[in-house]
């Protein structure tokens, strides 16, 4: 059987002339694209001196031993645990978390923080806290 001419012409310029092959070149484009723009948004929302990961299924801001006297302000909404740990943050004001979008907030680990005080709403509007860390502080009752 004889190939039409736009098939020909087509082979002849090197391009395939079945569309089967253009959903997974498009697929693939697709997925190189969206990939860059995750790194690039964790890259860019990371606050400075902090580290952002994915570990044990969560987004989780790495903040520890670092030398902050603050929690950051600018953490990703969307960050899922936050370890502040051997930090000096003497003080919990009230929605420490949660005035600053933190809302979403499963974890936080803040042992060895030279922590003495937190304000009985510091961890108001964190509806998804499961495991707080506060060892090895200055806290009494």
């Amino acid at each position: 059987m004889a190939m039409p001419r736009t098939e020909q012409a087509c082979q002849a310029k090197g391009v395939s002339s079945t569309r089967r092959d253009l959903p997974a070149y498009f697929c693939i484009a697709i997925c190189i694209y969206i990939s860059h723009l995750v790194v690039g948004v964790a890259a860019a929302t990371c606050p400075r001196k902090c580290e952002c990961i994915w570990r044990d299924g969560k987004s989780v801001v790495d903040c520890s031993n670092q030398g902050l006297g603050s929690i950051p302000t600018d953490v990703d909404v969307s960050s899922q645990a936050l370890n502040i740990s051997g930090n000096h943050i003497p003080l919990f004001n009230e929605r420490q978390f949660s005035r600053f979008g933190m809302t979403n907030l499963q974890k936080i680990s803040a042992s060895n923080c030279g922590l003495g005080q937190i304000h009985r709403h510091a961890f108001q509007g964190l509806t998804n806290l499961v495991e707080l860390y506060l060892d090895n502080n200055n806290l009494a009752e």
